[in-house]
């Protein structure tokens, strides 16, 4: 994480220049909330920041699109108090949120319009397994296929 902070200050620093950066960068992490608290623990005693898993998820998701550098952080919920952005507008609309299953269901009580809200649960009761797909507060659905067959 430490590692992709500085590439993102290369990265940074090269487009500044009008130079290319080089490939995307794509992190895939699951079950972030309580990864980066596990990270905090091991790094107590480290040279890097006890905090790296906070200050590289805000720095990925603040600047890392614009330079080709992606997240894609899997967790059971989306609490911004377990990811320790509350309060963060910003970085709470950079994430695209995916509510599968009961999730999306829960998820249609943000829904401000009663009749997209009906609609979106008379198309869940008729899938097997329905998603929410969540575009900075825009709500749309989605179906998953059942992929077990293919595993």
């Amino acid at each position: 994480m430490a590692e992709e902070i500085n590439e993102l200050r290369r990265r940074t620093a090269l487009h500044g220049e009008g130079e290319a950066f080089g490939e995307e960068v794509v992190r895939v992490i699951e079950g972030y909330p309580s990864t980066a608290a596990e990270l905090a623990e091991m790094l107590e005693t480290a040279d890097v920041p006890k905090d790296i898993g906070l200050v590289w998820l805000r720095r990925l998701l603040r600047r890392g699109r614009k330079y080709r550098m992606k997240v894609f952080a899997v967790a059971q919920e989306f609490e911004v108090n377990a990811w320790k952005i509350a309060g963060e507008g910003g970085l709470q609309r950079a994430f695209t949120v995916l509510y599968l299953g009961t999730s999306a269901y829960q998820a249609l009580s943000n829904l401000k319009d009663k009749a997209q809200r009906e609609q979106l649960r008379g198309y869940f009761d008729r899938v097997p397994y329905p998603c929410l797909v969540d575009v900075k507060g825009r709500f749309y659905p989605a179906y998953i296929p059942n992929l077990y067959g293919l595993l």
